[in-house]
């Protein structure tokens, strides 16, 4: 099985960078002309185009083929990492009134691990509490220090999970059937789980229908292997796409990529 995920994420993208590239040719026209309607469809291609780059990197990541490593840990700042995904998502989302935020005063949390995979693993919870989270609701960050691990909890007000649904929360191929909306195949909270554990942690969720989730990811503090603060490049850099879009794109409409939104 995850031979032929490997195989189904790699075609994929091939003919998702072939899509963007398209994508990327007709949208100058479309300025030029200010065809609302065209620039609309533009818009509508680019948001399928992240949609099914999010796709193939969550089917490598479940399948294998899309390895997570330790051997670029740093050491970096959790708090200003949190807060930088908290207020790229309520930018994207204030259409809908949505109060995204991290709670607390902005201190320095150091952490040794990979910036990029925590960012990753944000921007994952986010997604799937802005798409369960009613229009004016709000979502909360929150980091607490402890000896050996620091709690990352994100809480929102929204649908919630129904008790007999929670036992498959990790399946990694069921799609969850109390999900109201059609986005996502449940591989979200899978690489959550994968980036948790690379990190010596684990996930703990709790939720109530009706009342929202919270998601707490246990993550060890661990001495670091050097004592440099620097910050790691992004593995999207490479491929022009833009990482919060990215991991929040099955969340957000076909309005956040226009050219408004994408730079």
């Amino acid at each position: 099985m995850n031979s032929i995920l490997s195989a189904i994420g790699m075609g994929l993208s091939n003919t998702v960078a072939n899509l963007k590239l398209a994508a990327g040719k007709l949208l100058p026209r479309f300025e030029d002309t200010e065809d609302e309607k065209a620039a609309l469809y533009s818009s509508v291609l680019y948001h399928n185009c992240y949609i099914l780059q999010r796709l193939c990197g969550n089917i490598g990541a479940v399948s294998g083929s899309q390895s997570f490593s330790a051997d670029d840990f740093t050491i970096f700042d959790l708090d200003e990492l949190c807060r930088d995904c908290a207020d790229s998502a309520a930018h994207l989302t204030h259409i809908r009134g949505l109060d995204i935020c991290v709670e607390g005063e902005r201190h320095f949390v150091k952490f040794y691990g990979r910036d990029r995979y925590i960012e990753r693993m944000v921007l994952n919870l986010l997604s799937n509490s802005i798409k369960h989270t009613p229009d004016g609701g709000s979502i909360t960050i929150s980091l607490a220090e402890k000896e050996q691990y620091i709690d990352l909890t994100v809480t929102d007000n929204g649908s919630g999970i129904a008790p007999e649904n929670m036992s498959d929360i990790f399946c990694r191929y069921k799609r969850e059937s109390f999900v109201p909306s059609p986005e996502g195949v449940g591989f979200g909270l899978t690489v959550t789980q994968k980036i948790a554990r690379l990190h010596g942690g684990m996930v703990i969720i709790e939720s109530e229908p009706d009342r929202g989730t919270r998601v707490t990811v246990k993550l060890r503090r661990r001495e670091p292997r050097e004592t440099l603060l620097r910050q790691s490049v992004s593995e999207y850099k490479t491929s022009g796409m833009n990482p919060v879009l990215m991991e929040l794109s099955d969340a957000l409409s076909a309005e956040c990529f226009t050219e408004k939104y994408m730079d």
